[in-house]
């Protein structure tokens, strides 16, 4: 019996010695969190333009400041004196966006992430979140070049740079694509890329210069007002060494 004991365990040792090479396995894999700066770059004035009753501003239909028929622009409502009335919302020249985010590779060639941040210029802010996604186009050295997608939620706003009672309250959705160039050491990661998008508004709020606030400013082309595209600037820190395949096991021995 006891040799029998004996030569079980010598044949379990040698079948564990012998055995081939286990199959390879990744490392664990990147992640990184950070801050990125960025500023809208077209259109030169941001949006596009307002909503289109805002620009014409005829909500008045009736009474003395319903507009004048002989004017150049009839429809447009007047103020007490009878002249004109136009909106105090100024678009937007220079703008400037701070957010923070993170990441998580899900293997070497595509990230998964989240983005929360704000952005703010002369009558105008704009705070958002959204989740991305980026997949690794290109891989050499210390460089990646990513290209990926964003998707979330926000609210802009706008008013008179003046402090007049004119408002525009936009919640939205934002929709984003974007390209950058990483360069990364072993914690840190620094990117320059370009961004385009658009945010789909779900609603407008407004208050006029009478401080009525109104809810029918709403359009099917308010879709577009919104698209824009721009640069940004980001810096990371976390674990941006590649996952490298290695072997677990040792060769069988005699």
């Amino acid at each position: 019996m006891q040799r029998t004991w004996k030569a079980a365990a010598l044949m379990l040792a040698a079948t564990t010695l012998g055995a081939p090479e286990a199959h390879a396995i990744e490392d664990a894999n990147m992640w990184g969190v950070g801050a990125k700066l960025g500023t809208t770059v077209l259109p030169g004035r941001f949006p596009l333009a307002y909503p289109s009753k805002i620009s014409n501003y005829n909500f008045i239909e009736e009474g003395p400041q319903a507009g004048n028929e002989n004017a150049d622009e009839p429809n447009r409502d007047l103020d007490e004196n009878g002249d004109p009335i136009y909106s105090t919302l100024e678009r937007v020249r220079w703008d400037g966006q701070l957010s923070f985010d993170g990441f998580y590779g899900i293997d070497r060639w595509n990230r998964i992430g989240a983005m929360a941040g704000f952005g703010a210029g002369t009558g105008y802010s704009d705070i958002y979140f959204m989740l991305h996604y980026d997949r690794v186009l290109v891989s050499e050295s210390d460089i990646d070049v990513l290209a990926g997608g964003y998707l979330g939620f926000g609210q802009m706003g706008f008013k008179d740079p003046n402090d007049g009672p004119e408002r525009l309250r936009v919640p939205h959705f934002p929709v984003r694509a974007r390209l950058m160039a990483q360069l990364r050491a072993k914690t840190t990661a620094y990117g320059l890329g370009i961004y385009g998008g658009t945010n789909i508004p779900s609603n407008h709020f407004y208050t006029d210069l009478n401080g009525t606030e109104r809810d029918d400013v709403a359009s099917p082309f308010n879709l577009f007002l919104y698209m824009h595209a721009g640069i940004e600037f980001s810096f990371q820190y976390g674990d941006f060494t590649p996952p490298k395949k290695k072997k677990k096991g040792k060769k069988g021995k005699k």
